[in-house]
């Protein structure tokens, strides 16, 4: 809560060492917390003069330039975390970012490069597509990505999610319940696995096991909020009013 002094022992860091990136950055980011945007903006702004091509400044400034909403700003530093990141976490979240901004072409065209690619952003690239695929409209390829995931990677949980709400969607409720029971049984701690499972047996009108997965899921993440309504639709429908 001492912030003032907070202050004071940032900027003696930086006035130690005026090439020191780190501490450019804790000053930064203490400004930026602190709501002192255009004084962040500086700091962020003198760590890429002292190194254009560092990582976490570059990251840094980017994220910085989305939650001020100034989000156009971000682009050419996300860009270079793209081309820096040894793994294609870069370059998914550079799509991501297209896809946020309404560039959807840039996206699209990103997310097949990195599934091109054959790297360990693979999976995650076509299911970025499979989402894609909803968007405009045609479920269609949505699942044929979905099952080139996991024609490589049967037990991906992120896949058999989405070909458990693919399914449903069509109306295959046995067929999404199947996918839904593989998900959780690929991993039991993933709430969103639990509660595609809750959604597939209250298709089934199974209530007693929906309400059971439901609550796991909400065990498993206390701030997943659907989950908490589909548990308030059953509970309403079967009259447990206080419930």
């Amino acid at each position: 809560g001492h912030r003032a002094e907070a202050e004071a022992a940032f900027k003696k860091a930086v006035d130690t060492n005026q090439k020191s990136l780190p501490a450019r950055l804790a000053l930064a980011n203490f400004y930026a917390v602190s709501g002192q945007r255009d004084r962040a903006e500086e700091q962020f702004k003198a760590a890429i003069a002292i190194n254009s091509k560092d990582l976490l400044a570059n990251r840094a400034l980017a994220y910085f330039y989305i939650g001020s909403g100034r989000a156009a700003q971000a682009e050419a530093h996300l860009k270079v975390v793209a081309d820096l990141t040894p793994n294609d976490h870069g370059k998914v979240t550079l799509a991501d970012y297209y896809v946020a901004m309404g560039r959807l072409d840039d996206g699209r065209r990103l997310l097949e490069a990195i599934a091109a690619s054959g790297g360990g952003g693979f999976a995650t690239a076509k299911l970025r597509l499979a989402a894609l695929g909803l968007v405009s409209g045609d479920p269609a390829v949505a699942m044929r990505l979905v099952e080139d995931v996991l024609a490589k990677q049967p037990s991906n949980t992120e896949a058999l999610i989405a070909k458990a709400e693919l399914l449903a969607r069509s109306g295959q409720w046995d067929d999404s319940l199947a996918a839904a029971r593989a998900a959780v049984a690929s991993n039991q701690r993933s709430a969103r696995a639990q509660f595609v499972l809750g959604q597939a047996l209250a298709l089934k009108r199974d209530e007693t096991n929906a309400v059971a997965a439901f609550s796991q899921a909400l065990q498993l993440n206390p701030r997943l909020a659907n989950a908490e309504l589909e548990l308030a639709k059953i509970h309403l429908a079967q009259g447990r009013l206080k419930e």
